[in-house]
């Protein structure tokens, strides 16, 4: 009788351990797949945007070499050539304002708040 109750509680403790492995794992994967979720979400939406840039630059492209392969006015050379090189500018350039404010909006920010504890 004695072993019989010995491999009992030896059980239930083991039972009892892996019922608090599982509540661990299972609460753990619930955050996790939220972060793994968002993660993805991340991802296809690069893989989108980086779809279509990519179709733009082959149509831009196949634009800009069919009419230099087959015309030799330069009105139309300059418009095929100079429009999309001004559209990349202007990209690029809102590419660096937008991380440069982002940067200043963040430390005006701080210093405000560390102003208004300042002052109160």
């Amino acid at each position: 009788m004695a072993a019989t109750s010995i491999d009992l509680s030896v059980i239930a403790v083991v039972l009892g351990w892996a019922g608090c492995g599982l509540l661990y794992i299972w609460s753990a994967g619930a955050s996790t797949g939220q972060k793994v979720e968002r993660r993805i979400r991340a991802v296809s939406r690069f893989g989108a945007v980086a779809g279509y840039a990519v179709v733009s630059g082959v149509v831009i492209g196949a634009v800009q070499w069919a009419t230099v392969a087959h015309s030799t006015e330069p009105a139309l050379m300059g418009a095929v050539l100079g429009v999309p090189a001004l559209l990349a500018g202007v990209t690029v350039g809102r590419l660096f304002t937008v991380a440069s404010l982002h940067r200043r909006r963040r430390s005006t920010s701080h210093s405000r708040s560390a102003a208004r504890r300042g002052a109160a």
